[in-house]
């Protein structure tokens, strides 16, 4: 037995002193290296973009946003901008916290989790339809005549103008 814990000693990591370093100790650090690197490589403001987190399973989602949050959260010139779902990221929270009530005061815990995640959240509301058959037939045009082509160009400053003041838009029946 005695000559098992000796060969199993043998795979433990020598005792160089430093003791490893607990998970807040290592996120400080992480961010007094990353802020030392944007003043190094001179960079004004760090944006980073996470686009389609409700496209992932639910404790991937999760997992990305914590992640996020733990190394990012306060580091000096450094933004985020995350496009999501919010009733899918909703469903995410729901799904990694299983056991928590369904809510709290007027907001339901998922909600909750996100109003305190997200500093300044921009809705934007779906297309309707007019905005649609508009963007799908600048596609097509778009696709047959070229971007570079001047009806196309003269086109897409009618569909702009005419998308500015959708109160003046009519659709013709067929009469």
């Amino acid at each position: 037995m005695k000559s098992g814990l000796e060969e199993a000693a043998t795979y433990l990591k020598p005792d160089d002193g430093n003791e490893e370093k607990n998970v807040p100790e290592a996120i400080h650090e992480f961010r007094e290296e990353f802020r030392e690197l944007l003043d190094e490589a001179k960079i004004e403001q760090l944006v980073v973009m996470i686009d389609d987190l409700d496209r992932c399973l639910p404790s991937t989602a999760i997992e990305t946003l914590e992640a996020a949050i733990r190394l990012f959260l306060f580091v000096p010139k450094t933004a985020f901008i995350i496009g999501a779902d919010e009733g899918m990221i909703e469903y995410a929270v729901r799904q990694h916290f299983p056991d928590l009530p369904v809510s709290s005061g007027p907001l339901p815990y998922a909600r909750n989790y996100l109003e305190k995640l997200i500093q300044v959240p921009f809705r934007i509301p779906a297309l309707g339809t007019q905005e649609t058959r508009t963007y799908v037939t600048l596609l097509l045009v778009e696709s047959i005549v070229g971007h570079d082509h001047a009806g196309f160009k003269e086109l897409l400053v009618k569909a702009k103008a005419a998308l500015n003041k959708p109160w003046l838009t009519y659709v013709k029946s067929a009469s």
